[in-house]
C-alpha cells in the first residue's frame, strides 16, 4: 500500500472507530442559558489564559532589559529564545479568541503578522534596526509603527533569522540598537497582552453588551461559536495547507508558522488542546454528540503530538508527506464533526468566519 493509500485508510479507520463509538443524534436539552455558556467562557478560558499570556509577556521584556544591560554573550540569548517559546505557547493556547477585546484597536494584527505578504516584517524590521533615534523605540512612539513589526512573528525573526546570535552580540552602536529593536518588540506584545488580559477581565455582561444586540448573551456566545469553527480552518487552510500545498510542485516549507523557531507542529498540538477546552465549555456534556466532537479532536491532537518532525520539512518529502497529509484529514474531519454538531447543540446558526473572503 502506497504512503498515501495507508494514510486515507488509517483516516477512514478512525473516523469508523468515531462514529461507531458515538451515541445516537439526540436534540439539545431545553434552550441553552447563553449568559451563563459565555459567563463560562470568560471566567474559565478567556481571563486565566489572557493572565498567563500577559504573565509571559512580561517575563518577556525581563529579560530582554535584563540581556541588553548585560555584556550580551551568545549564551545568554538562549534565555530569551526560552522566554519567546513561553509567550509564544501562551498565545496559542489564547488565540481562537479573535472576537471581543482581540477584536478592538487592531490587537490581534498587532500580536500576529501571519500569513506575511510582500515581507513586510523583513522590511519593517531593516528600517528600524537602520534607525538611529532610541525615541523611536518608546513605547508610545512605537506603537505607531507598522503592526508587521510588533508581534511575536517579529520577534521570531530578531532571534531566530540566520545572523541574529551575531548580530545581537556584535559590538557598538549596530549590536546596542539591534537589542533596543528587540527590547521595544517585547514591551509591544507585553502592552497588548496586558489590554487583553484586561479587556476580557471584566464582568462577562459587560463585555457581552458589546456586541449591541438585544439578547447579547447569545451574540456573544454566536461569536465564541463563530471563533471556535475559524480556528479549525485556521489550523487546516494556514498552518497545514499553505505550507504543503496541494502536490510536491507547490510545496512551501518556509511559509510554514513559526518555521525559523521550528514551533510549526507545537503549535497545531496547542490549538487543537485549546479547541478542545473550549468546545467543553460551549457543549453539554451529556449531549449525545458531546463524546464524538472531543474524540475527533483528540485523534487530531494524537497524530501531531506523535510527529516529531516540522510540518514544511515533512510535506516536502515524498518519503513523510503522507504524515501531513495524514494530519490534515484527521483536522478536517474534527472540523466537519464539530461544524454540525456544535452549533446544533447551542441552536445556533453560524455564517462567515473571519477567514473567509481572505
Amino acid at each position: 500500500m502506497r504512503p498515501v493509500s495507508r494514510a486515507l485508510f488509517a483516516i477512514a479507520t478512525l473516523s469508523a472507530a468515531v462514529v461507531a463509538a458515538a451515541p445516537s443524534r439526540a436534540e439539545p436539552r431545553g434552550t441553552p442559558d447563553f449568559d451563563a455558556i459565555f459567563a463560562s467562557v470568560v471566567e474559565k478560558f478567556a481571563k486565566p489564559r489572557t493572565a498567563a499570556f500577559s504573565e509571559a509577556a512580561d517575563s518577556g521584556v525581563k529579560a530582554w532589559t535584563a540581556f541588553c544591560m548585560s555584556a550580551r554573550k551568545p549564551s545568554e540569548i538562549e534565555g530569551l529564545k526560552a522566554a519567546f517559546a513561553r509567550t509564544a505557547d501562551a498565545w496559542v493556547a489564547i488565540e481562537v479568541l479573535r472576537s471581543g477585546p482581540a477584536a478592538q484597536a487592531n490587537r490581534y494584527e498587532r500580536l500576529v503578522h501571519w500569513p506575511e505578504r510582500r515581507n513586510a516584517i523583513g522590511r519593517g524590521l531593516a528600517q528600524l534596526y537602520a534607525g538611529t533615534n532610541p525615541a523611536d523605540l518608546e513605547p508610545a512612539a512605537f506603537a505607531k509603527t507598522s503592526v508587521a513589526v510588533q508581534g511575536l512573528n517579529a520577534m521570531e525573526r530578531v532571534l531566530f533569522e540566520t545572523d541574529a546570535v551575531k548580530a545581537l552580540t556584535a559590538p557598538g552602536p549596530a549590536g546596542q540598537r539591534r537589542c533596543a529593536v528587540g527590547s521595544a518588540i517585547a514591551t509591544a506584545i507585553a502592552a497588548t497582552a496586558g489590554e487583553l488580559r484586561d479587556g476580557w477581565g471584566r464582568d462577562p455582561k459587560v463585555i457581552a453588551a458589546e456586541t449591541g444586540s438585544g439578547e447579547p448573551g447569545r451574540e456573544a456566545t454566536t461569536r465564541i461559536l463563530t471563533d471556535l469553527l475559524t480556528e479549525y480552518r485556521a489550523i487546516i487552510e494556514m498552518k497545514i495547507d499553505q505550507p504543503a500545498g496541494k502536490s510536491l510542485e507547490q510545496v512551501k516549507p518556509a511559509s510554514a508558522e513559526m518555521a525559523r523557531s521550528q514551533r510549526s507542529t507545537r503549535t497545531i498540538v496547542l490549538a487543537l488542546d485549546a479547541l478542545d477546552a473550549l468546545t467543553r465549555l460551549l457543549v453539554d456534556p451529556d449531549w449525545a454528540e458531546a463524546d464524538s466532537v472531543l474524540a475527533t479532536i483528540a485523534s487530531a491532537r494524537s497524530i501531531a503530538a506523535t510527529e516529531p518532525g516540522e510540518i514544511g520539512p515533512l510535506a516536502a518529502d515524498p518519503k513523510t508527506r503522507s504524515r501531513v497529509i495524514l494530519l490534515r484529514a484527521a483536522v478536517d474531519s474534527a472540523y466537519e464533526t464539530a461544524v454540525e454538531a456544535v452549533p446544533a447543540a447551542l441552536g445556533l446558526t453560524v455564517g462567515f468566519t473571519s477567514l473567509d473572503g481572505d
